[in-house]
């Protein structure tokens, strides 16, 4: 990507800040004195734009006083950073973190919000670096990685692995006006008959949180049940209604999936992505005479692939089997009350088809 020099307002390039401050902006002499500073500026990068091509993505950086250039470059760049620059301290991360939150809206529809790069190395602990990588993964704003992979310690690595790709949705802060930086982020994954809700909880702050969110407000049925998975601690949560809620350590978060909790097997959610699924999950269906439920899951050679079932009381998991798999495997890991664990193992990167029967 480059970025479009705030030098082209022709104007005092100062440090993006909500703040005023006197940028001489109109004082500036144009060949043209029909033009004004952002007319100016409009027309150098659509210069740019048109030379590059359509084929080309680009990447603006917004550095002009009150994001003058973050509104001129409408409709001419792919992606704008709409962030201040990150770097290993949770204050740098904070202001990311804040700046993406408020400028949500224009993600997936005027651009790609690039919020700064992820950020995992020491001093961040592997809590912040989760932290981090999970608003940068549910959020789906732009995932550019700063790092020297080979140095990263394998949990922390593991977190690039789990927040690529992009999942192209529509994600939002559920209490943006009510707190500082929002604390609750809903990805509502609603393509297809199957719907699947991702719930990110988050505590910004340096003190143990309490943090939830209303069904209500994420759309869903207050007075329904709903089964969940905390991706992160790797664990079932037992049916809950009316409220989501996790009590977290200081910089923590919660990545949880949510589905109904009735009379129908359903897919939780999978191991790939912090999504659960968005990337990785196409055409899930139940079929109700055959006892099947079956979908296409896309997965990374040999990286140990795990799908979540749950399913209604009195109804088991019988066995799992692979359509198109080839030599790869699928096996019933562990199966418990309502629930069960089903990993698929591939020597290589591709859609794999599977149905799981239950009697």
């Amino acid at each position: 990507g480059r970025r479009p020099d705030a030098g082209a307002l022709c104007s005092k390039i100062l440090y993006a800040d909500p703040a005023y401050r006197d940028d001489g902006l109109g004082d500036a002499v144009f060949h043209d004195p029909d033009q004004t500073n952002l007319e100016s500026y409009r027309s150098g990068l659509r210069l740019v734009r048109e030379a590059a091509g359509k084929d080309v993505y680009i990447l603006g950086c917004n550095t002009a006083q009150n994001y003058r250039t973050l509104g001129a470059s409408f409709g001419l760049v792919d992606g704008m950073r709409v962030g201040q620059d990150i770097g290993v301290k949770w204050n740098q991360i904070l202001n990311c973190a804040t700046l993406g939150t408020r400028l949500y809206f224009l993600h997936n529809r005027v651009w790609h919000n690039d919020a700064d790069c992820l950020m995992l190395r020491d001093p961040l602990t592997l809590v912040q670096a989760r932290t981090w990588g999970t608003w940068i993964g549910l959020s789906g704003q732009l995932n550019i990685v700063s790092e020297w992979l080979p140095d990263l310690a394998a949990e922390k690595l593991d977190i690039v692995r789990r927040t690529m790709p992009n999942h192209g949705l529509d994600a939002r802060p559920v209490d943006l006006l009510d707190e500082p930086l929002a604390r609750v982020w809903h990805l509502a994954d609603h393509r297809g008959s199957r719907h699947r809700d991702v719930v990110g909880l988050f505590n910004w702050s340096n003190k143990e949180a309490t943090v939830s969110v209303d069904c209500a407000k994420l759309g869903l049925d207050p007075k329904a049940a709903y089964h969940g998975f905390d991706y992160w601690n790797d664990r079932f949560l037992d049916p809950v209604s009316g409220k989501i809620e996790a009590v977290l350590p200081p910089y923590g978060c919660a990545d949880i999936a949510l589905v109904p909790a009735d009379d129908v097997p359903r897919v939780l959610g999978t191991s790939r992505h912090v999504s659960q699924g968005a990337v990785d999950l196409e055409n899930e269906s139940w079929d109700p005479a055959g006892m099947t439920l079956g979908a296409t899951s896309k997965v990374v050679a040999n990286d140990p692939y795990q799908i979540r079932v749950v399913f209604p009381v009195g109804r088991t998991l019988e066995s799992v089997a692979l359509v198109n798999g080839g030599d790869a495997t699928i096996a019933i890991e562990q199966q418990e009350p309502r629930r069960a664990r089903v990993t698929i193992l591939s020597p290589r990167t591709g859609p794999l088809q599977w149905t799981a029967t239950f009697k």
